[in-house]
């Protein structure tokens, strides 16, 4: 049985912080809140935890965070991992380029580095960017912004109804034109230009290539439940928290693309692992 805690002896100041916290518009500032209030009134983890939803860990989580940081608990930390560079460093990236083998479909983030094969990369991320300089007020990165905007929705066409060989030259060209007039350029226009001409083999990679997706939608599809779960449970804690996660959620997913229930693997899963035994992998 865990030793009852509760939190210490509050000043006017901080109860009075609380109680303005209770109207926050952050669904994690009220929670905090709520908690410790009732921890001040003595009510034990336990019965806070059953009013509130939540597990009595998760009480008793933040009654330690406000002993060690006293009000800025109100606020959450980043979910980010901070061990991410010696989990996965760059001889583990460097490894994972040497197997990789494929169309890389990314969004522009980094990390991959010099990839072997071909890549495409989704042209979402850059229609924001060109949509968004095209709303500035200076006339020349409007205009720009616009140019690039039309090209980049060319693209997206070209998805449903794919293009003759003449039409591929002529947006190349018209790209390559439009991005050199402007890549010497010290601000946002000069940045999407530069941008744009180190991705232009990889925009339209889905136009020569049968089968790959001019998006990276399948992608973010797998993820948007880890996302999801992030966002409600704050991340972890430890690394072992991470671990665990990235693994279950790994399972999850892959079930999912199987169209199998990922709880009867799960089961026959720890049961090998308790009887020494290997499972059964065949499926995937």
């Amino acid at each position: 049985m865990q030793t009852p805690l509760f939190v210490r002896p509050l000043t006017a100041d901080e109860r009075a912080t609380f109680e303005t916290g209770l109207r926050s518009s952050s669904a994690f500032t009220v929670r905090r809140c709520q908690i410790l209030l009732a921890s001040a009134e003595r009510q034990p983890t336990t019965t806070i935890a059953r009013a509130l939803h939540c597990t009595d860990q998760t009480v008793r989580n933040a009654i330690h965070a406000f002993h060690q940081r006293g009000l800025p608990v109100l606020q959450p930390l980043s979910s980010r991992p901070h061990t991410t560079a010696t989990i996965f460093d760059a001889g583990a990236c460097e490894a994972l380029r040497a197997r990789g083998a494929g169309i890389l479909g990314r969004d522009g983030a980094g990390g991959y580095g010099p990839w072997r094969q071909a890549r495409q990369r989704g042209g979402a991320p850059l229609r924001r960017r060109a949509r968004g300089r095209s709303e500035r007020q200076d006339p020349e990165l409007a205009g720009f912004g616009r140019r690039v905007l039309t090209e980049l929705q060319r693209l997206v066409h070209w998805a449903q109804a794919p293009p003759t060989a003449g039409d591929v030259l002529t947006w190349y060209a018209s790209m390559v034109h439009l991005l050199a007039c402007h890549r010497q350029r010290r601000d946002e226009a000069g940045t999407l230009a530069r941008t744009l001409e180190s991705d232009m083999a990889s925009l339209w990679t889905f136009v020569v290539e049968e089968g790959v997706e001019p998006t990276n939608n399948r992608a973010e599809r797998a993820l948007r439940f880890a996302v999801l779960w992030r966002k409600m449970r704050q991340g972890t804690y430890n690394a072992k928290g991470d671990r665990w996660v990235e693994r279950i959620l790994s399972l999850r997913e892959t079930c999912r693309l199987h169209g199998k229930p990922t709880f009867p693997v799960l089961v026959d899963a720890v049961t090998c692992y308790f009887n020494g035994q290997q499972p059964d992998v065949s499926w995937i």
